[in-house]
């Protein structure tokens, strides 16, 4: 049976390469504790974050996705 993460994660590697956007944050499957990885130009990498990880930021409030912070 699939996780709430493993429903996201498929998500991620689906879109990994496009560019997160409202219309496409709509579409991403609720994960508590766990966020998409989109690089610095907003690029879905396919990867998971968790929540506490310090090393992410959140990249937008509204797309609820995270961008490794510069320097980390």
């Amino acid at each position: 049976m699939a996780t709430e993460r493993d429903t996201l994660q498929a998500w991620a590697s689906w879109y990994e390469g496009h560019h997160m956007t409202v219309e496409l944050a709509a579409t991403c499957p609720a994960c508590e504790g766990w966020y998409p990885i989109v690089d610095q130009h907003g690029v879905l990498t396919g990867d998971l974050a968790a929540a506490d990880d310090e090393r992410y930021t959140q990249a937008d409030d509204i797309l609820g996705c995270v961008r490794l912070q510069e320097g980390k």
